[in-house]
């Protein structure tokens, strides 16, 4: 062989190989030196220090030296042939096709175990690795250097820069543009955990693909008869694919490492403990890997040809499989640990800890760690850490143990994206050279600030968003989606360097990158704010609705969109218009963050003449807030973020005035209300701070902070605004920002969260339905002219918007789960003399926009059966429901306050331990209390009694579940615990009643069954306690009254052709607890 070499020399065919860093495969041996021969089963070494010539034999090589030698054999035959393969050898350029997973391990005999079952085949020859490769494509090499040894721990760092061994950047000539060859349902991209020329799929848990992204093909697949066991992984050369699998018969965790390029068994590795999961299985370079197990927080290398185990080490202390990460080269391990917050980084090559970062000092109080990752190029490492409710991202330099970028959000910038999407991958990526990385798939930030740089505004449908996404280099993404036809595609994002540059500009002038491509921004003038201050005095005058003669308005207008795309309709009654949104119901023309129920365009609709004037597209994912009373423009916030404010001419369709009213402090947008006319703008934050804005210089004149859960509510002519808080409420002249007084406090505990108001046309009148502690909801009437409380009475639904139909009558609508009206979310019609519901408004399909200035009610209406819809206006209540009405008188409560009740406990003791042996004599006490707090007399003999029963019954139904850490199925049959709260009178009818009954269902052992107790006695333990825990928490309802309080006189249905009656109501008692308790 030494001859064979040295004629090449003598012929000047080639040049011996450079001198190389040479590893022993097991550690404890590394050398540079030149490769001079190979004999007898060894290469002979150069020394480079030396001189010296040794032997080492090829099985006691890393499997990476041992590669370089017989490629430097190929390359050298090659060139005796004059380039061409030596005989015997293959002569085809493409891949080998594709062979079923064999029943032996390459290199094997035979008796290996089949895939799926654990099992100990004897070990693969190195040489026979290299050889089986055949035409497997390869990744390019680096000339990157091992790391020195760590044999010792020492306090100082003793960890360097374990540099990437591949070049896996994609050339910049290259492309992706693939589609899988047919439809799947399942198919899932995966990854190798270090960038890589390949990229993998996982289709459902019994096949496996490796796809090689220069030449563009599948040049890998592996099929198994049973599914395999959650943790996999990839090597990043693309070779290996490695499983934890079970063996059924020892019941032993291990895992299985395969071969793309042979599809065959190479090694099963048991580790040695008795795991019955794994926390983390990695490829630790090309020849070694990596088995995290729970039971003794152990993590074990082993050598992948030998399968024997090369270090052992013991972290001490739980972690998760994201806390865990190992560098490019293979030679580190870092994991992260909660306890102390530290980041203890080991050399994988002999199990000693060579370093440590983080702890306390370096991180946030709360911080917890989500994800541990070095950089591609080995330099650094990086600890993503939840905080709060934000995130907090950290690295250190790999040379030094310095601390390098740190970066605090104040929120997740992963959540940035796509609204409602959950991204599939791991949270944040290294950018490739270092200055950045991708969070949640589709932000970037840089290392000097934690603000978003980029964004991608690729437009996608629901199911692609979340996809995971992969650098190939430093500006292009690897990309996934499903086209009609199910079946993935595969391309390239670029992601612009002007983009990010302009970004970065509009940055430093106070915008965001959010704000890329949208309408520009307007600086903000806030050199002088005044304080709005509370003024007891009584300033309020009648603000006077804008009101027109009855006949002076069109009967209806026709909208060119169908029933489906119907959303809400906004009054602006000084100009006699209508503001109508209209959804997109097709994803691909509906904008990116905007879901099907949400408006993407507007049309702006004349009442005078009937016809409509102008349709706004919203050129992003806004949502409407606001309309002026004139018609003008209507105020959006943007749906990502809801700290930007875009006025649009509703004229026109055209942007007017862009601007961030938080620009120089945090806050979200809650809700806006304009002034009389468009000048004036008022913005509330969802934390409570009210502003004043003039228009379309965009200058705050005026602030003052109310507080969470404030709503905002404009008189129809925008002249008066009403603020209500749930601690007070004040009116403010819109315009000029006075205080006009504060309103007299009703006559019940604060507000929960503030109602929903309406101004009665001639300003004499304030309306709300609130919640209001702990009771119903109530409907309270405000005398505004004397300022005190006029009406306060309970109201059995959830109020979603109000309305003045006349002067006795409000419409309210409101949410129900009366089965008898068949659409839940209907108009009310509430007679305030008898304060009781007297009609019940349908309408299937459209949205209400109340009261216009003819006095006539307006909303929009479509059809299945029509492709387009209607505007109309009505009457409400019709004449003929208001006669009806109008006889409605007060009902006395069936019970109320100072009542006498009896309680009653029919209780049933379980034969589990509830540890709550007195259980009937508790809930007597308990509802004792309860009782005397809704301001009931307790007394044995009244004629109405209250009961609480509870009862355990056992079920036809059986549950089979297998529970994490044992082996066998278990079934247990199914029981239910109930319990019932129910109220009747002296006769034994029914007045009121509420229940609960709770399942056995897997749900109720979501976080795990504690050892040592039976299954069947867990759940019904749960079961046991959900109920009675329900029963402490229920309320017993301060006023019972007859159903026909609550139901009304009657229904009747809004369409496009007007009103129509469907019945008149004799609706017996409704036991649902919802509408009863009131």
């Amino acid at each position: 062989m030494r001859g064979f070499i040295l004629s090449l020399l003598l012929f000047g065919l080639t040049v011996p190989a450079a001198a190389r860093e040479w590893h022993a495969r097991e550690g404890g041996f590394s050398v540079k030196a030149e490769l001079v021969d190979v004999r007898d089963g060894a290469a002979v070494l150069k020394r480079d220090d030396t001189g010296q010539e040794i032997a080492v034999p090829l099985a006691k090589l890393s499997l990476d030296d041992v590669r370089f030698v017989h490629a430097e054999l190929d390359r050298l035959t090659k060139a005796i042939n004059g380039g061409m393969p030596a005989d015997g050898a293959a002569t085809g350029g493409g891949f080998s096709p594709p062979r079923a997973p064999g029943s032996a391990p390459s290199g094997g005999a035979g008796g290996a175990p089949a895939a799926g079952v654990v099992g100990n085949p004897a070990p693969v020859p190195a040489a026979a690795i290299q050889e089986d490769l055949g035409n497997y494509p390869t990744m390019p090499r680096t000339d990157a250097q091992t790391p020195p040894l760590v044999r010792s721990e020492q306090f100082e760092w003793q960890v360097t820069v374990d540099a990437n061994p591949y070049e896996f950047m994609l050339p910049p000539e290259k492309t992706v543009k693939s589609t899988s060859p047919q439809k799947s349902y399942s198919l899932k991209p995966q990854f190798a955990e270090h960038p890589s020329h390949f990229v993998f799929f996982a289709e459902g848990s019994k096949d496996f693909f490796a796809y090689h992204l220069p030449t563009q093909k599948l040049v890998g697949k592996l099929h198994f008869e049973s599914s395999l066991y959650k943790k996999i992984a990839y090597s990043a050369d693309g070779h290996y694919f490695a499983a934890e699998v079970r063996n059924d018969t020892t019941r032993k965790t291990g895992v299985q490492v395969w071969s793309f390029a042979t599809e065959r068994l190479v090694r099963t590795i048991t580790p040695s403990s008795d795991s019955f999961y794994l926390t983390a299985i990695r490829f630790a370079g090309p020849d070694r890997i990596l088995i995290a197990e729970p039971n003794d927080h152990a993590i074990r290398c082993y050598d992948i040809a030998s399968g024997r185990m090369i270090s052992q080490i013991r972290v001490g202390s739980f972690f998760q499989e994201a806390q865990l990460a190992v560098s490019p080269g293979g030679a580190y391990v870092a994991v992260a640990t909660s306890t102390d917050k530290m980041v203890h980084i080991y050399d994988l090559r002999t199990g000693v800890e060579a370093g440590q970062v983080g702890g306390k000092a370096q991180l946030p109080g709360f911080a917890s760690p989500q994800l541990v990752s070095f950089s591609p190029d080995g330099e650094e490492l990086l600890l993503y850490s939840n905080s709060g409710g934000g995130k907090h991202l950290i690295t250190w330099d790999m040379r030094t143990g310095e601390k390098g970028a740190e970066l605090q959000f104040d929120e997740d910038p992963g959540r940035k994206g796509p609204a409602g999407f959950s991204y599939h991958d791991r949270p944040i990526e290294w950018r490739p050279d270092r200055s950045g990385w991708l969070i949640g798939g589709w932000v970037l930030v840089e290392r000097g600030s934690p603000d978003i740089v980029w964004i991608d505004d690729t437009q996608k449908s629901s199911s692609d968003v979340g996809q995971p996404r992969r650098f190939v280099d430093n500006n292009r993404l690897l990309d996934f989606a499903s086209d009609s036809d199910r079946r993935m595609t595969m391309a390239l994002t670029a992601i612009s360097n002007d983009t990010i540059a302009s970004n970065r500009e509009m940055i430093a002038s106070g915008a965001t990158a959010f704000d890329n491509g949208l309408p520009p921004l307007t600086p903000i003038v806030d050199d002088r704010i005044q304080e709005i201050v509370t003024d007891i005095q009584w300033k309020y005058q009648p603000d006077e609705a804008p009101a027109v003669a009855d006949a002076s308005l069109h009967d209806g207008a026709r909208i060119i969109a169908n029933f489906a795309q119907l959303g809400q309709m906004v009054m602006a009654r000084t100009a006699n218009r209508a503001l109508i949104g209209l959804r997109e119901p097709d994803g691909n023309r509906r904008q990116r963050g905007l879901t099907t129920i949400e408006e993407q365009y507007f049309d702006l609709v004349d009442l005078q003449t009937g016809k409509p004037l102008m349709r706004t597209t919203l050129p992003f994912a806004t949502l409407l807030k606001a309309v002026d009373p004139t018609g003008s423009w209507g105020a959006f916030a943007d749906k990502a973020n809801q700290d930007r404010i875009d006025l649009f001419d509703l004229a026109t369709g055209k942007p007017a005035v862009a601007f961030r009213p938080f620009q120089n402090s945090d806050g979200e947008i809650a809700t806006m209300a304009f002034g009389s006319d468009k000048s004036t703008l008022w913005v509330l934050s969802k934390k409570g701070e009210l502003t004043q804005w003039k228009l379309p210089e965009c200058r705050v004149v005026a602030r003052r902070m109310y507080g969470a859960s404030t709503r905002l509510q404009a008189s129809p002519s925008g002249h008066t605004l009403c603020v209500a808080s749930p601690q007070k409420m004040e009116l403010l002249d819109a315009d000029s920002g006075a205080m006009l007084g504060t309103l007299a406090s009703p006559a019940i505990e604060k507000f929960t969260a503030a109602g929903y108001m309406a101004f009665s046309d001639d300003g004499r009148k304030l309306a709300m339905a609130c919640y209001a502690g702990t009771d119903a909801q109530r409907i309270l009437v405000w005398d505004l002219v004397a300022n005190n409380v006029d009406k306060s009475f309970p109201f059995p639904y959830k109020p979603l918007a109000i309305s003045w139909g006349d002067d006795d009558v409000l419409l309210v609508k409101a949410f129900s789960r009366l089965p008898e009206l068949t659409v839940a979310a209907h108009l009310v019609a509430v007679h305030l003399p008898s304060e009781r519901i007297g009609w019940n408004y349908l309408l299937p399909f459209g949205g209400v926009g109340y009261r216009g200035s003819d006095g006539r009610q307006w909303y929009v209406s479509g059809d299945a059966n029509q492709t387009d819809s209607t505007v109309r206006a009505v009457r409400l209540p019709q004449p003929q429901d208001a006669e009806l009405i109008n006889d409605l008188q007060p009902l006395a409560p069936l019970l109320s306050s100072g009542d006498r009740l009896a309680i009653r406990v029919d209780a049933e003791i379980p034969t589990i331990n509830i540890e709550r042996n007195e259980l009937a004599k508790e809930l007597q006490s308990l509802y004792l209390a309860k009782a005397i707090k809704a301001g009931y007399k307790p007394d044995p003999s009244a004629g109405h009694v209250l009961t609480i029963e509870v009862r355990e019954k056992l079920t036809a139904e059986t549950l089979r579940l297998r529970i994490i850490g044992r082996f066998s199925v278990e079934s247990i049959q199914k029981t239910e615990v109930f319990a019932t709260l129910r109220i009747a009178n002296g006769d034994g009818k029914l007045i009121w009643a509420d229940e609960i009954r709770e399942k056995t269902e897997a749900d109720l052992a979501r976080k795990g069954i504690p050892p040592g107790v039976g299954v069947s006695e867990f759940f019904r333990l749960q079961q046991w306690r959900n109920v009675l825990q329900w029963i402490e928490d229920a309320k017993v309802p301060t006023a019972i009254f007859d159903a026909s309080s609550i139901t009304g006189a009657g229904v009747s249905v809004m369409t496009v052709n007007g009103v129509e009656v469907r019945t008149n109501l004799n609706i017996p008692v409704n036991n649902q607890p919802g509408d009863q308790a009131i």
